[in-house]
């Protein structure tokens, strides 16, 4: 409305008498464009502060199933392999676009084994995650972050090849279950540092 009233006296001052309703219609009009400014302005810091806001609050709902997956995984991975091991097997991971076969066989069977003998304890969490995962697919859209719906996807996919595998020590099932496994800890870190992101809250360690 302020924009329309700004166009209108401006077009009006254009065409009125020069002494006395030029400039007050001008001033008018200047009036009008600043208050079209301002709240302009003002939506964008409104809309701004309450989406981050909602996503902080989805940050809380999603941080724990996601932090408690995350360090059982670690916890389990270091149990086998030295930290800076664990680490560098992930980076060439990424690297090489998720292909498991990036990992040497025997660390895979290493992984397969730390998976298969502590799924009861793994099955849980990652119940948990599927939940905070659907949450966040739910209420995010793709005006909020495509990259954060798309990583919510992924994990949750990922989610779902995992509880198919049948664990019966050949090799694809160990193929596939440190693949999936990892594409379920990168996707929700992921997921997290973006939630983070946006929320502008910094990473406490």
């Amino acid at each position: 409305v302020t924009t329309i009233l700004a166009l209108v006296t401006a077009v009006g001052a254009f065409f009125a008498p020069e002494k006395y309703w030029q400039p007050l219609l001008i001033n008018v009009a200047t009036t009008f464009f600043a208050a079209t400014v301002g709240l302009v302005v003002v939506n964008i810091y409104l809309d701004k502060a309450s989406r981050k806001g909602a996503v902080r609050s989805l940050l809380m709902l999603s941080n724990t199933a996601i932090a408690k997956f995350h360090d059982l995984l670690l916890d389990l991975a270091w149990s086998r392999f030295a930290k800076k091991e664990y680490n560098e097997l992930n980076a060439t991971f990424m690297k090489e676009s998720g292909d498991v076969l990036s990992i040497p066989p025997d660390k895979r069977k290493w992984i397969y084994e730390l998976l298969k003998d502590n799924k009861a304890k793994l099955d849980p969490l990652i119940d948990d995650l599927d939940k905070a995962l659907a949450d966040i697919v739910s209420l995010v859209g793709w005006d909020l972050d495509a990259e954060l719906l798309t990583l919510s996807l992924a994990g949750r996919n990922s989610i779902r090849l995992f509880r198919g595998i049948p664990f019966d020590g050949t090799e694809e099932a160990q193929n596939k279950a440190v693949k999936h496994m990892l594409d379920i800890d990168l996707c929700t870190q992921g997921v997290r540092n973006i939630l983070m992101r946006i929320a502008e809250v910094e990473d406490d360690g």
